[in-house]
């Protein structure tokens, strides 16, 4: 499978303070491509992650809270 490209507008889940994944949307790319601003929207709240208040890292692997990561293919 060929890496998936990050940019603006894609979606991909962030993972809340109680561990719960959430869908989010890209809105800011920083230039290396891990630190992203997101737009999350869950079930009982929406909010804003801007790179200008730290965003959101990659943690593709651990997935541990405050972080984002491509949704699992099913």
């Amino acid at each position: 499978m060929s890496e998936q490209k990050l940019s603006v507008g894609r979606i991909v889940h962030y993972v809340g303070a109680g561990g719960a994944c959430t869908a989010a949307t890209v809105t800011e790319v920083e230039e290396q491509g891990s630190l992203v601003g997101l737009f999350v929207t869950g079930p009982s709240a929406i909010h804003l992650l801007p790179l200008a208040e730290g965003g959101a890292m990659s943690d593709q692997d651990e997935q541990k809270p405050g972080t984002w990561h491509w949704p699992e293919r099913v």
